[in-house]
């Protein structure tokens, strides 16, 4: 089968470059469809304009040049390779999956829906960048997107739930983890990070923002500090202006390479996914779990979404989301607690190998 994936070249929250960076849950994805399919992949451009192609993982990546005045040369480019094609995957921005959608060219259509589609905006569309009307025309795009498609792929169960009755056809596929993210040796960890070899160090790698709870994990640490007054707050990601990190124990570090966040979340004594109930956090799936889990870390998070699910054995882990006094309650917790739970077992179905056959077999199915 001959499949074809529409993305954005770049992220909205952190500009990684899917390409460059060989970064994103589409890529994962579609280099691990590709031991089974032939797979190429339409990279949409907005921020550089760039036009240049590559091979990656066995897979054609085709980067084109995005924006409101560049659509119909868009839709040709689309056009062109879809005809090729036998599947069309929309995924990243409703606006991608709608020009993916109208560039098919009779060929069946894949919504991936990667987390919740109302909480998109429109900010690089010329007066339509927020509002009421923009989230109109988005809940518009977005019913006709799933209307449309042969098969939607939602990253969760809570998200499959939401659009139940939306669609013709469903399957979940999480976000997964890669090889690289694997337990290693605390000690050497620390030694590479520069970290002390004894204190209680407590991690949380990802965007630093309210958004994401970070505003809860700092203030939980403060309460941490009194049963561990040495501990030290490990953070890693953008800082948003919102969050106030200059506290006592508290480090940043940008940990550019991947090898590095692998390092800094073995080097931890725990690490937490602070996330607080609202609409992207209740129909998403962090990609940093999977990540924690797959390093054999001990781990706290907020019980939200498809995170209660996944701990749902280790209900000691799962702290009530928005509440500082039971996160750190938790942390303090786990950092006691003798014997460790060995969480390997539970990221075994979350490999991007594993999460591609289940996308390959309901393919298959259309």
């Amino acid at each position: 089968m001959n499949v074809l994936f529409v993305i954005k070249r770049f992220s909205g929250t952190i500009g990684k470059d899917a390409v460059r960076d060989d970064f994103g849950r589409e890529m994962r994805l579609a280099a691990a469809l590709a031991k089974w399919h032939k797979v190429s992949v339409i990279a949409a451009d907005h921020l550089g304009g760039e036009f240049f192609s590559v091979s990656m993982h066995g897979m054609d990546v085709h980067v084109v040049p995005f924006s409101f005045f560049k659509i119909r040369s868009f839709i040709r480019s689309v056009s062109f390779y879809a005809k090729d094609s036998d599947v069309v995957v929309g995924t990243t921005h409703p606006v991608v999956a709608l020009l993916a959608c109208l560039s098919r060219s009779g060929r069946k259509f894949v919504y991936d829906l990667r987390d919740n589609y109302e909480t998109y905006d429109l900010s690089g569309v010329p007066f339509l960048r927020n509002g009421f009307f923009a989230r109109s025309l988005l809940r518009f795009v977005n019913n006709l997107l799933m209307g449309k498609a042969a098969l939607c792929v939602c990253v969760s169960h809570s998200l499959e739930e939401k659009i139940r009755g939306l669609c013709r056809s469903s399957v979940v596929v999480e976000n997964g983890f890669e090889p690289l993210f694997r337990p290693l040796s605390r000690a050497k960890c620390r030694v590479s990070l520069k970290l002390p070899k004894s204190a209680v160090i407590i991690t949380y790698v990802g965007h630093v923002s309210v958004e994401r709870g970070c505003d809860v994990l700092i203030d939980a640490f403060s309460i941490v500090r009194q049963a561990f007054p040495e501990a030290i707050l490990l953070l890693s990601g953008k800082v948003d202006r919102g969050i106030d990190i200059r506290k006592p124990g508290v480090v940043h570090m940008a940990l550019p390479e991947r090898g590095e966040v692998v390092a800094a979340i073995n080097a931890a004594d725990v690490a937490v996914l602070p996330q607080p109930e609202n609409e992207v956090s209740r129909y998403g799936f962090a990609y940093k779990l999977m990540e924690y889990l797959a390093c054999g870390v001990p781990v706290v998070a907020t019980s939200v979404g498809d995170v209660a699910v996944v701990l749902r054995d280790y209900p000691e882990c799962l702290a009530v989301p928005g509440s500082a006094s039971d996160l750190a309650e938790r942390i303090v917790f786990v950092v006691k607690r003798k014997k460790q739970p060995d969480f390997r077992r539970l990221v075994l179905p979350y490999s991007w190998e594993r999460l591609s056959g289940r996308f390959s077999d309901a393919l298959g199915r259309l």
